[in-house]
């Protein structure tokens, strides 16, 4: 609607600013932002993990597929996690400075992180992978729509919803 109305809006990144600013006003606001930046860096060091280990999708099963087929999902999901990874890391440790040293907005979104990765010296490759593995993991979204295992409760199953 707000497209159709043509009625400003504020950008992802602006928002994220003024949301960390908003929070750093509050009583022991600076220690909140930090813990919500922490936080995001431990769930990117889990998705690291899971990269590193092979644990795509506990819930995909590929044994109706071929060994190929199957090793080529697995290391695009895995790729894809690592991107993830390191796209999580990156926006917390980001959003941890910014509360850490008292300027909210150097709070980062999804598109502030890619710039700060663009600007490093190896930016334009980082960014490049980032990219790959994100198109990769959801090349497997994808397929996990297909040979997802969804286990059904037996008891539940006939009774009515609602």
């Amino acid at each position: 609607m707000k497209l159709a109305l043509a009625v400003p809006q504020r950008s992802s990144e602006h928002q994220a600013k003024a949301s960390t600013a908003a929070t750093m006003t509050l009583p022991f606001g600076r220690w909140i932002v930090t813990a919500v930046g922490v936080v995001i860096i431990i769930v990117g060091v889990q998705l690291f993990y899971r990269a590193w280990t092979g644990d795509v999708d506990r819930w995909l099963d590929l044994r109706s597929m071929g060994r190929r087929a199957r090793a080529l999902i697995l290391g695009l999901g895995r790729f894809g996690l690592a991107a993830r990874a390191l796209l999580f890391c990156t926006g917390g440790s980001l959003l941890a400075s910014a509360a850490l040293e008292r300027q909210p907005w150097a709070a980062r979104g999804l598109g502030g992180t890619l710039s700060a990765l663009n600007s490093t010296t190896a930016g334009p490759v980082v960014l490049a992978a980032v990219g790959a593995g994100l198109m990769g993991f959801g090349i497997v979204e994808l397929v996990s729509a297909r040979y997802r295992r969804i286990a059904l409760d037996q008891d539940n199953a006939s009774a009515p919803a609602g």
